[in-house]
């Protein structure tokens, strides 16, 4: 780096960057006492002529400013009274100016904040205006809905009547043609009706097939329940424990008849395996119940 810039600048950052760059050309060797007083010396007094320098240059700037008001002080000595008073009311017309212009300030700002009031106002007014209007328009697309609907009805029942009126006409002309009138002189709507309901009577003549279908299937069962009630009531009434399921000497079926039967004496019946022998006890058994909840009926009347 050049001598005067070096000298010219504060910056400790330049000042050690040049230190650096400085030991490396000199081989990294290690400065001595002289070395490093030059150095610090050299930058200390860098910096106080650096603090001298600018001390002139603001001392020159005050020199300037005296200088200045030496020469305003020399101008405004060479007024007469009738300008420096021309001088001081011009003063107080701008400072009335200034007064009158603050007033119309604070006015202004007086009004924007009664006009900011005023908005606020208007906002809220707005809002409910808007809240009507949605009201409104609620109101007219429910009456034009409402008038579709109505336009809708009334052009149904205009179709109606031109169809009773052109049917009535037919029906008229056909009457006065030989034979009478017949079926295809009957308006398609009509004749809907009518496949409608036989089609309705078909199903309701099939649904009266399967009512009498099934009340004759519960007559048979009822039948067979009074049936199966009687042979219940036709088994004799013994104990359940004492009934014996028991393999005939000949190996010819499976007998049940009362205790103790085996290995032979009477028996109630007999039956080809030993499943059927035991439900057929199981049937006594329930048999017996049956004459125990008649008699408990009979104590409780």
């Amino acid at each position: 780096m050049e001598r005067d810039k070096l000298l010219g600048t504060m910056d400790a950052k330049v000042w050690t960057d040049e230190f650096m760059a400085t030991k490396a050309r000199l081989g990294n060797k290690e400065f001595d006492h002289a070395m490093m007083l030059s150095w610090f010396a050299n930058a200390i007094m860098a910096g106080f002529d650096e603090a001298n320098r600018r001390a002139q240059r603001a001392l020159d700037a005050e020199r300037e400013k005296v200088k200045e008001l030496v020469a305003n002080q020399a101008e405004y000595e060479k007024c007469t009274d009738e300008q420096i008073t021309a001088l001081n009311q011009g003063c107080l017309d701008y400072e009335k100016q200034i007064a009158t212009l603050q007033a119309q300030l604070a006015d202004r700002d007086a009004m924007i904040l009664q006009m900011g009031e005023q908005a606020a106002v208007l906002a809220k007014e707005n809002m409910a205006v808007k809240a009507q209007l949605r009201q409104v328009e609620g109101e007219r697309d429910h009456a034009k809905k409402m008038e579709a609907v109505q336009k809708e009805v009334a052009d149904n029942q205009t179709w109606h009547v031109q169809k009773l009126k052109d049917w009535r006409d037919t029906v008229t002309l056909a009457l006065q043609r030989p034979g009478g009138a017949r079926f295809e002189d009957v308006p398609e709507h009509i004749k809907g009706l009518v496949r409608e309901r036989d089609a309705l009577s078909i199903w309701v003549n099939a649904l009266r097939d399967s009512y009498d279908d099934l009340e004759s299937r519960h007559a048979d069962m009822l039948g067979d329940l009074t049936t199966l009630r009687q042979l219940v009531a036709a088994l004799p009434v013994v104990d359940g424990q004492e009934v014996s399921v028991w393999l005939s000497p000949d190996d010819s079926g499976w007998l049940v008849s009362q205790r103790p039967a085996f290995p032979a004496g009477p028996y109630w019946a007999k039956f080809r395996t030993q499943a059927e022998a035991d439900s057929f006890r199981a049937l006594l058994a329930y048999r017996a119940t049956l004459l125990s909840a008649a008699g408990k009926q009979m104590e409780v009347k």
